[in-house]
């Protein structure tokens, strides 16, 4: 793609190359112009969202104490699901099951939080190991056959779904029957608040196993509710409701000594696999796919564009080929085919 004309929005950071955009003579971008996020919009109230509030002090007080812990939270190493498990341990006082889900792609600096964050909050872990042969298989397919505009659209919502089904897979297995999952509003389109029990109920499908290159064995990587006894599981998106500063969750992490500011850098903790998606977006649009989520907290002002601006677009703006080399290796992948698609 030719990025001579490639431009900015001068109030958030997306660019002119980002999809159903468009820019006004100012140079402001028609999402911001218009008050609009890229993530679904869900029409909430303050009522409402205070209900839902409610509705989640509720349910952990109706689960506190009743089984061997009282809740899973889902723990990447990330800033966000760190900061879930230091307010569900120190503002609810909850005994919770941290469960990392490992896809053979952790750079190094998350592996240390993967580590540090649980032990000094005194949480009990499972790190679940899943099959690298399955998740190269996974990734090199999805990095073969992706059919959005950009790369970052098409691989991370089918991760999502293996990474978060097995975390449900472990709360099933001890009979735990609430989980929470630290994604910020911006990160998901799939679901607002909670995953609906009609789906954690049912057995989760995916386009890509209709590939042969996947076995029957591989589909056991995907969550099967209906083979659960246990129908009674919640598992909420708190973040979804609670409110959400970035500024807020980083200087918590960083006061409880729990991570520091460099550790909290979300292009520092994010996997290799995001870092090759984002080389391969990066020389096709001209933008690295996460400036879409962080452009909506821009938006809303709970992220400051400046900071973020300078991240992405920035001189400071660096691949990590260690990173990018291994995954090309590892899965086989014809980067420039991938690239010129």
């Amino acid at each position: 793609m030719d990025l001579k004309d490639f431009k900015v929005c001068k109030k958030c950071i997306l660019p002119n190359t980002f999809k159903n955009i468009e820019f006004d003579s100012e140079g402001i971008c028609s999402y911001c112009r218009n008050n609009e996020t890229v993530s679904r919009q869900v029409a909430i109230t303050p009522e409402e969202r205070q209900e839902h509030i409610n509705e989640i002090d509720k349910i952990i007080a109706e689960n506190k104490g009743k089984n061997s812990y009282d809740c899973v939270v889902g723990f990447s190493g990330g800033k966000d699901s760190a900061y879930l498990l230091w307010k569900l341990k120190t503002q609810y006082g909850l005994n919770i099951l941290a469960v990392t889900v490992d896809h053979g792609f952790f750079p190094d600096i998350t592996d240390d939080n993967v580590k540090i964050v649980p032990k000094k909050l005194s949480v009990d872990q499972i790190i679940y190991k899943i099959n690298s042969d399955f998740m190269n298989k996974f990734f090199k397919y999805k990095f073969d056959n992706y059919k959005t505009k950009a790369i970052f659209d098409d691989v991370c919502a089918d991760c999502s779904n293996i990474l978060e089904g097995s975390v449900i897979k472990i709360a099933a297995l001890f009979k735990i029957p609430l989980v929470f999952i630290g994604l910020s509003p911006e990160q998901t389109n799939r679901y607002f608040y909670e995953i609906s029990s009609e789906h954690i109920n049912s057995q989760w499908k995916a386009e890509y196993f209709e590939d042969n290159s996947f076995t029957l064995n591989d589909r056991k990587y995907l969550w099967n509710g209906e083979a659960n006894e246990q129908k009674d599981m919640k598992v909420i998106l708190p973040f979804h409701v609670w409110d959400y500063d970035e500024n807020v969750i980083t200087e918590t992490l960083r006061d409880e000594d729990l991570l520091t500011m460099e550790k909290s850098n979300p292009l520092k903790t994010r996997c290799k696999i995001l870092d090759t998606m984002a080389y391969v977006d990066k020389h096709r649009l001209g933008y690295d796919g996460f400036v879409v989520p962080f452009s909506d907290l821009i938006r809303k002002g709970r992220a400051p564009r400046s900071k973020y601006y300078d991240l992405f677009y920035g001189e400071g703006y660096q691949y990590n080929e260690e990173h990018i080399n291994e995954v090309i290796k590892t899965l086989g992948l014809d980067i420039e085919g991938i690239i010129n698609k």
